[in-house]
């Protein structure tokens, strides 16, 4: 330790000064920079603004101040000062670059009322003349001399680093070992004899850890290892260590958003890989955008990506979205829009077959049956909610299973996970919405007014609403049972509140999150109206005998294209995490473990 700590000490000593400098560079050239932003309205007034002023102890000051302040800040300084010259600029940016000339004597009264009007100011030094064009440009030179100070001193660095790299690259290692070290023997025991260690290695790496123990020790090491089972809640929780395919790694990074999960809880990366694109596609359905999306993936995978793990993951997964847009924009039969000629082809491919687009939405064909279409995509909407919502419902359940919180499990996941499944069985028992309408309008409130006398529904709908109202009950019950059987009677009773609160947040739940994915159809809507309304008011132009028309129609319906895809797809990638984090996590991932961090031996690579 002592030779790492030395070894330090000499690099410290032989950049030390080096960086002191620097770091004075790097400060002027910021200071310079903000005074040259502040100036640059002014650069071409040539004039020596002191002549304007009485007094021999001038001084100038520049500052920038809230636009909405200007006029106060006027009237201020005309009412306090005596001698002064202001100059500003005429502009509608946010903040107002400002110029003053004023007497040394009246500095104080300045000083408040650029205080009260929250100015930020730049004292100009007093040695540089009274123009605003020469001190613009003496700075401007300054600013460059001094970047070209930082690059010498850069080169200098370069030099002293490859007379000490090989003692750099020693002590960069030695602190990385000192940390490791640190790090390992927090975890184990030590005495002048003898020393134990503790730790957690995969299960796979058993044999090959023990092996290397034995070598490096020559036989002088006792080894017991013990496999993790069910953990009881005073034990330590151990790291989180899955692996996954690699083209699914991508997926990781959205639980990852939510936290590290724990050692026993469902990891959620192989169902996001399914959902996340497929409703990602949905919002965003158009050949062209994917096309887009995909390229720029690939961008980010094969160039980006080559040194970069964070741009690599990132662009497989624009990828997969640009992939899954591109089937959907096949299922609706949009190629950036409806009106391009490889739209128009997919409209005869259809007409073809006789059939129509599934996932169309001619809101720009006024003889299209729109309701029809929207009510389809309303029905679309909550099918993928109720799925999904029952889904992770479900895993909540296998999450109580395996960490054996078996009052959780009974009173709250298991009834709570019934309420989904008893809407997701309508949303899937017809095609007509006024069918599934009235089926779940049965299940909710359908008995308190008769309505099951009016018609008759199958028996799984009974079934649906039979296992929603036992779930709601169970609900309401369930906690003050399980308190019953361990506390008693009172201790029970006074759980049925608990049990009521419980009950009407399964309801709101269920309601707010169906609702919350209506958005599937709405930005996927709003995708398609951003590109009509460009598309709308060309129609009659973009295939017009007239060139110059053709081409400036074709221009205006470009741009709307350009803001679809910029906009939308930034909007749709937003609101597809949200669904996941808010109304697919918070029902069964907890987000709370901690990631198994190996220790790896360094290897130093200079470039």
């Amino acid at each position: 330790i002592d030779e790492i700590i030395e070894k330090n000490r000499i690099v410290d000593l032989e950049f030390e000064d080096l960086l002191n400098k620097h770091r004075e560079a790097e400060g002027k050239i910021s200071e310079y920079e903000n005074i040259l932003e502040l100036l640059d309205p002014f650069k071409n007034i040539d004039t020596d603004l002191e002549n304007l002023l009485r007094g021999k102890n001038i001084k100038i000051r520049i500052f920038s101040i809230p636009r909405e302040k200007l006029d106060v800040l006027r009237i201020d300084i005309e009412n306090k000062l005596k001698n002064y010259t202001l100059l500003y600029e005429v502009s509608e940016r946010k903040n107002i670059s400002c110029v003053i000339l004023y007497s040394s004597e009246e500095e104080g009264v300045l000083n408040e009322i650029l205080r009260s009007s929250k100015a930020k100011t730049i004292e100009i030094p007093s040695d540089l003349p009274k123009n605003l064009s020469k001190i613009y440009g003496i700075i401007r030179e300054d600013l460059e001399e001094y970047k070209r100070y930082i690059l010498e001193l850069k080169k200098k660095a370069k030099e002293k680093f490859n007379k000490i790299k090989d003692l750099f690259i020693d002590t960069y290692k030695g602190l990385v070992f000192l940390r490791d070290f640190l790090r390992i023997s927090s975890h184990g025991y030590f005495t002048s004899h003898y020393g134990s260690l503790e730790g957690y290695v995969p299960s796979k790496m058993r044999s090959k850890v023990s092996k290397k123990l034995i070598e490096e020790t020559h036989g002088n090491v006792y080894i017991e290892f013990r496999e993790i089972g069910r953990l009881e809640k005073r034990d330590e929780e151990p790291p989180t260590y899955y692996k996954i395919p690699r083209f699914l790694e991508p997926f990781k990074m959205i639980p990852d958003l939510y936290g590290t999960p724990s050692y026993s809880e469902v990891v959620p990366v192989f169902i996001v890989a399914v959902t996340f694109p497929i409703i990602f596609g949905l919002m965003f359905p158009d050949i062209g955008h994917g096309l887009a999306i995909l390229i720029t993936g690939l961008v980010f995978w094969r160039i980006l990506g080559r040194e970069n793990k964070s741009f690599n993951e990132l662009g497989l997964l624009l990828m997969y979205l640009g992939i899954s847009s591109i089937i959907t924009g096949f299922l609706s039969a949009e190629f950036f829009g409806p009106a391009t000629p490889v739209a128009k082809l997919l409209e005869k491919f259809y007409e073809d077959h006789h059939i129509h687009p599934p996932l169309s939405l001619p809101i720009y064909n006024p003889e299209a049956n729109v309701v029809d279409a929207l009510y389809f995509f309303i029905l679309l909407s909550i099918r993928i909610a109720t799925i999904t919502m029952f889904i992770s419902s479900f895993l909540g359940v296998i999450n109580a299973v395996v960490n054996r919180e078996i009052d959780y499990l009974i009173a709250l996941a298991l009834p709570r996970s019934l309420v989904f499944l008893s809407i997701l069985i309508p949303a899937f028992s017809s095609n007509a919405t006024d069918i599934v309408g009235s089926y779940y309008y049965y299940i909710s409130l359908g008995q308190l007014f008769g309505v099951s006398q009016s018609f008759s529904v199958p028996i799984y709908i009974e079934i649906s609403k039979w296992m929603l109202d036992i779930s709601l009950i169970w609900i309401i019950f369930g906690e003050s049972l399980a308190e019953i059987i361990h506390g008693g009677l009172s201790e029970g009773i006074r759980k049925i509140g608990n049990g009521f609160m419980e009950m009407f947040d399964t309801v709101i739940m269920a309601l707010g999150n169906s609702m919350s994915y209506l958005r599937i159809m709405g930005i996927a809507l709003a995708h398609i109206a951003v590109v009509v309304s460009f598309y709308a008011p060309v129609l009659n132009l973009l295939y017009s005998p007239n060139i110059p028309e053709q081409v400036s129609a074709w221009i205006i319906y470009s741009i709307g294209n350009l803001l679809a895809m910029s906009l939308e797809a930034v909007i749709a990638f937003a609101h597809t995490l949200r669904l996941h984090l808010y109304e697919m996590f918070s029902k069964f991932y907890r987000g709370q473990g901690r990631s198994y961090e190996p220790i790896i031996p360094l290897e130093v690579i200079i470039q």
